[in-house]
């Protein structure tokens, strides 16, 4: 299996650093970049050929325009958004399109980012 190239995107420290120590636990996947700065995205996306972004939601939980603007970019990049609590995630994956999430569990995030189902109960 080839590696799954990831970028990180404007999460606070927290969420972040949790999730750079949550994938590094997982097989075949990689972090290739991470900016905090949303407009550094595209950019770092594109240097790093990167296959999936993952970044915040704001408080809201509302998606964020550059989710979109991500996915228009790069015909062949999925992206996730995650709420600050981690209570909430929306995926747009090439081949389906968008999803959300309530319950979202590191066994979630692994096969999400492999191209594999997630655990059923966590979708709505």
């Amino acid at each position: 299996m080839d590696e799954i190239r990831v970028v990180l995107g404007n999460q606070t420290r927290l969420l972040r650093d949790l999730l750079r120590r949550s994938i590094q636990k997982i097989e075949n996947i990689k972090i290739v970049g991470e900016t905090q700065r949303v407009e550094n995205l595209p950019a770092v996306v594109k240097d790093k050929r990167a296959d999936w972004v993952i970044l915040s939601l704001p408080r809201d939980e509302s998606v964020p325009d550059v989710f979109h603007d991500l996915a228009a970019l790069e015909e062949e990049l999925s992206v996730m958004a995650i709420s600050n609590t981690g209570c909430k995630v929306i995926i747009r994956r090439i081949e389906v399109q968008e999803e959300s999430y309530q319950k979202f569990s590191l066994k979630d995030l692994g096969a999400v980012l492999r191209g594999e189902e997630a655990v059923p109960e966590g979708i709505y």
